[in-house]
This record gives C-alpha cells, sequence and structure tokens, in this order.
C-alpha cells in the first residue's frame, strides 16, 4: 500500500503521509522525512510503521515503480 501511495496509484495524497527534505547529495535529490513518534500508540500507526519499513527497503535494494516488481522484491527481502 505505501509503494502504491508513494507512487501515486492510490486516491491518497502524498504529503498526507510524508514530507520530503529536498538534498543535492547521493541516494536521489528527495528523502522521505517521517516525523518521529512521541508516544506508543502513535509508533503503531500505519504511516509510522510502513514509512520506516519502506525506508529500509529502499536503503537496501533498490525499488522500481512497478508494483508487480516491487512485491517480488518484497517477499524476496522478508523471506532471505
Amino acid at each position: 500500500m505505501y509503494h502504491k501511495i508513494m507512487h501515486g496509484e492510490s486516491g491518497f495524497s502524498l504529503e498526507d503521509f510524508c514530507k520530503f527534505r529536498y538534498f543535492m547529495t547521493r541516494g536521489g535529490s528527495s528523502k522521505i522525512v517521517v516525523p518521529g513518534a512521541r508516544s506508543n500508540c502513535r509508533a503503531q500507526f500505519f504511516t509510522v510503521r510502513a514509512a520506516s519499513a519502506y525506508i529500509r527497503l529502499c536503503k537496501s535494494r533498490s525499488t522500481s515503480a512497478n508494483v508487480r516488481s516491487f512485491k517480488t522484491l518484497l517477499g524476496k527481502t522478508l523471506r532471505p
């Protein structure tokens, strides 16, 4: 679901879920920034859990815009 939100394939606005910092460094010009959870309840929200997992996955492997390719990559990552 988060992959679809990031690539504009869902009806949700990306700005509702995360913010971006723009850099002129390695790893692309924009970085996803998820505000830290101040409470245990907030840490369980979809935006915090999914974004942190998505960011870790993108750092470990390059992701593609195709949903099917992303699901295959995710399956390989979760089941090594």
